[in-house]
């Protein structure tokens, strides 16, 4: 049911309809063995229902056309952040005219003094993220969709975006107490690649990394370190 969800999602119905007829006809019908097969059938629909219904659930929100490529203010509950070469990157819900959906937030330039729970005010037109229509290439709209459930994005200026509020959970704790290890290595005497390198072993957040160096911890046969990590 969830391998088929993209292709045949409006056969969960059909699908659930036939389960409970064969399930009712293995109650009444005396033959054994089709009794036993109409059974084993329907238990099989049920789970595959239940597929469609656990990819339907998990599926984002949308957000309407009218909503979407307009500039606009809404509040970002920062989920995740992810340091990139020259931007940084927040993920959290975003309040756009009353819905709640999950968004990815390209903030221009580095910033280290964001912290997860923070709640900014931001200014900027939402867009969706484009797909891929190459054959036999990564996805990488699909990915964000699949595993993230993010299928919006905009990009902001330090000007467009302001702190104004915070709201602290386990989660949120766990991350003040990485984002603190993590000032203090960027305060170090350290070079920035060491530090780095440091704050990847100490903290487990591999964004700091850059692309260059994961590529050599591969090519090393030491890649295993920074999944311990």
């Amino acid at each position: 049911g969830i391998a088929l969800y993209d292709y045949a999602a409006s056969f969960s119905l059909i699908i659930g309809i036939i389960a409970i007829l064969l399930f009712a006809v293995s109650r009444f019908k005396k033959n054994r063995n089709f009794t036993d097969f109409s059974f084993k059938l329907a238990f099989f629909m049920v789970f595959v229902l239940i597929g469609f219904a656990t990819m339907s659930i998990d599926q984002p929100k949308t957000l309407p056309d009218k909503s979407l490529n307009t500039v606009r203010s809404f509040t970002l509950d920062i989920e995740e952040i992810n340091q990139r070469n020259n931007s940084t990157e927040l993920i959290g819900n975003a309040t756009i005219d009353r819905q709640q959906i999950k968004v990815m937030v390209s903030h221009k330039g580095s910033i280290y003094t964001l912290r997860e729970g923070d709640r900014l005010m931001c200014k900027s037109r939402v867009e969706k993220i484009p797909g891929n229509d190459l054959p036999d290439t990564f996805d990488y709209s699909e990915y964000l969709r699949r595993q993230k459930g993010i299928i919006y994005r905009c990009y902001v200026t330090p000007q467009q975006c302001m702190l104004v509020d915070h709201n602290d959970n386990f989660k949120t704790l766990l991350s003040r107490f990485r984002h603190t290890v993590t000032q203090a290595i960027i305060r170090s005497s350290l070079s920035e690649d060491a530090a780095y390198l440091a704050i990847t072993f100490f903290t487990g957040n591999r964004s700091y990394l850059s692309d260059i160096d994961r590529e050599r911890f591969s090519m090393s046969g030491l890649a295993h370190i920074l999944a311990v990590s």
